[in-house]
């Protein structure tokens, strides 16, 4: 009787760690990167800064997209807490900061933009250009809280480049967000003013120009 009981605790135990390590395995192998359209790979980071996937992005933050394309190409998006400001990373291909670059952020009632600024088939936002560091932050409001599976009422681009749409905050949580980076590979618009108003401020441990809507 102990004999058959043995074995039937052994292939228990096997079963046990066989499952155990697959499902590690998975865990490892899960797609660190996002196809967007064109072919383009996008990086996906959770709070922690470890890759993440697909699944995480959709599950965590609804209706996130990007359209991929032209000057500028967006490259990553990092889960951030803190502060309500979209910080927007911009790179030149050496990776080097990139400077003086516009950068724009949309929601429905925002200030018409120049010509030259508007792109992803919308023509309101506030703007302003990146610092030395490669950076910008965009501070947003109430209005930006939302919850998956709807996306957020944000849109990022550079001029004449890809865009993200679907930012916003989770609600009910501290101001969790996306933050991007961006890789410059043509001639990018070039500006050294806001159309609203812009402060220093210390953003994690960065010190970013953030853009306020002007009231």
């Amino acid at each position: 009787m102990k004999k058959p009981f043995v074995i039937l605790l052994l292939l228990a135990l096997f079963s046990i760690s066989c499952g155990y390590k697959t499902q590690e395995i998975n865990r490892v192998v899960l797609p660190l990167v996002v196809r967007g359209g064109g072919g383009q790979m996008v990086a996906i980071y959770d709070c922690d800064g470890a890759p993440a996937s697909p699944d995480w992005l959709r599950q965590e933050f609804g209706a996130v997209e990007w359209q991929v394309g032209g000057n500028a190409l967006l490259q990553a998006v990092r889960c951030s807490v803190g502060p309500a400001v979209l910080v927007v990373h911009v790179e030149t291909t050496d990776r080097k900061p990139a400077a003086g670059i516009a950068v724009v952020m949309h929601w429905a009632d925002a200030p018409i933009l120049p010509e030259e600024l508007q792109g992803c088939g919308l023509d309101r936002g506030v703007y302003g250009p990146t610092n030395a560091n490669g950076d910008i932050g965009f501070a947003i409001g109430s209005g930006a809280y939302y919850l998956p599976p709807n996306g957020g009422p944000h849109t990022i681009w550079i001029p004449g480049g890809s865009c993200l749409s679907g930012l916003g905050m989770l609600a009910w949580t501290n101001h969790k967000h996306l933050d991007s980076d961006w890789v410059v590979i043509g001639n990018a618009v070039l500006v050294n003013k806001t159309n609203a108003v812009a402060t220093e401020e210390l953003v994690g441990s960065r010190i970013v120009p953030v853009v306020h809507h002007r009231k």
